[in-house]
């Protein structure tokens, strides 16, 4: 433990280094602190990854260029390997014929290995690397003593720092309770009403604490997928990929929430394949309704009732309306053109916690990570990606159904037209 110590103060004292002589990230900075973390291994790619998810607290150069970590790990040994899958599942073994020795695909946390039951189905088994919750707890340890430390020595901004540990912690540890994903895909299947998206089937019976068994669905990554297809087909792609998770979040309530590169698949069908579902998003009826109401005024141009949805929705707290309309302005212009440049002349600050004339909870950040994902996918499969097609029939849809709608809509004209009045007499 000695050596890690030594290594994790060093990176410590380098990164604090490198930021006090340079004040502004610029892009040079971020990529060496993105090699940085890859050195440090898996621990910190995940911190990376999950900063790249904080865009209201960490500088824009660094999110995107931790965007792109991947978890690029050797497996663990294959003899501890197979035979922590042969000795949880016991008597449940007889029921699985063969296990592949050494896995697919490997991550920080987990490595598929393929196997086969006696009724000839194929299946993948996601391993919990072992060691690898005694490796977080190791270098959380140690970063929290360093933290100690320099709260002795009076350095500054240390409290939000702990503040952010403790959270990437809790983020962390989800990823790697299994039982939660195991219980995230039964929600995420209950509530599933896009045939054009299908998950693996999970075997109940079989699945462990270490360790989930799955039926094996093969598909291309949609990168390798757009390569034979034709452009119409590609830009259908990207809305009906962009379709599936809006409708998971406004009209289902329950979101797959780490929609990477990796997660996505195209199916040999041509339907879209969905993998890990460690991270989950949900969102109750009442403010899944209030978000497709907030949704219809942005897009409509009606920035001020946007505000007052906001402002009762527990997911945000409006601090400067004429800055949040603003802010409003920018994201019905950015809904159409998918290019972020649209905020670069703003003179909000988003860089800097505090700064933000609105502020969200944790739950927004995810919601914003996973359609930052979504974009990038989307844009790679057609450069003139907007919006406005996939959003379009959800503006008719914002109460839930038809009636509510227009009793919406009625409501808020009334409003309007009650607030006119009033100004007119106070004049």
């Amino acid at each position: 433990m000695f050596g890690r110590v030594l290594k994790t103060g060093k990176f410590v004292l380098a990164v604090r280094h490198k930021f006090r002589s340079n004040k502004r990230v610029d892009r040079s900075t971020a990529e060496w602190l993105t090699t940085q973390l890859q050195m440090m291994g898996p621990t910190y790619i995940k911190i990376g990854q999950f900063i790249s998810s904080r865009r209201d607290i960490f500088d824009e150069k660094l999110v995107e260029a931790f965007r792109g970590l991947q978890d690029a790990v050797d497996p663990a040994p294959v003899e501890e390997s197979t035979r922590i899958i042969k000795e949880r599942l016991g008597a449940e073994m007889s029921k699985v014929e063969s296990i592949e020795s050494r896995p697919v695909a490997c991550a920080s946390i987990g490595q598929v290995h393929i196997g086969k039951m006696r009724t000839g189905q194929k299946i993948a088994i996601k391993l919990r690397r072992p060691g690898a919750r005694d490796c977080l707890d190791m270098d959380i340890t140690i970063l929290s003593g360093i933290l100690t430390l320099l709260e002795q020595l009076k350095t500054e901004n240390i409290s939000e720092t702990r503040e952010l540990l403790d959270d990437f912690k809790e983020w962390f540890e989800d990823e790697m309770d299994y039982t939660r994903e195991l219980q995230n895909y039964r929600l995420l299947k209950q509530n599933a009403t896009n045939s054009n998206m299908v998950m693996p089937e999970f075997y109940d019976r079989l699945c462990h604490d270490d360790f989930i068994v799955m039926s094996y669905v093969p598909s291309k990554k949609i990168r390798t997928a757009k390569l034979t297809m034709t452009m119409a087909d590609r830009k259908r792609l990207a809305i009906e990929l962009m379709d599936t998770f809006i409708s998971q979040l406004v009209v289902n309530g329950v979101m797959h929430g780490d929609p990477h590169e990796g997660n996505i698949g195209m199916g040999g069908d041509g339907r879209i394949v969905l993998y890990d579902m460690g991270n989950v998003i949900t969102v109750n009826k009442s403010t899944r309704t209030k978000l497709r109401q907030m949704l219809f005024e942005i897009v409509s141009g009606n920035y001020d009732d946007a505000i007052g949805i906001m402002r009762k929705v527990d997911l945000f707290e409006v601090r400067d309306d004429a800055k949040v309309r603003q802010l409003l302005e920018k994201y019905a212009e950015y809904i159409r053109s998918v290019d972020v440049k649209v905020f670069s002349n703003m003179s909000v600050d988003s860089n800097m916690r505090g700064d933000l004339p609105v502020k969200f909870n944790g739950t927004v950040f995810r919601i914003v990570r996973v359609f930052g994902l979504l974009e990038g996918i989307c844009k790679d499969l057609d450069p003139e990606f907007s919006y406005e097609p996939v959003l379009t029939k959800y503006m008719q849809v914002v109460g839930g159904n038809g009636n509510d709608y227009l009793t919406y809509r009625v409501v808020s004209d009334i409003r309007k037209v009650a607030r006119m009045v009033v100004e007119r007499l106070e004049v």
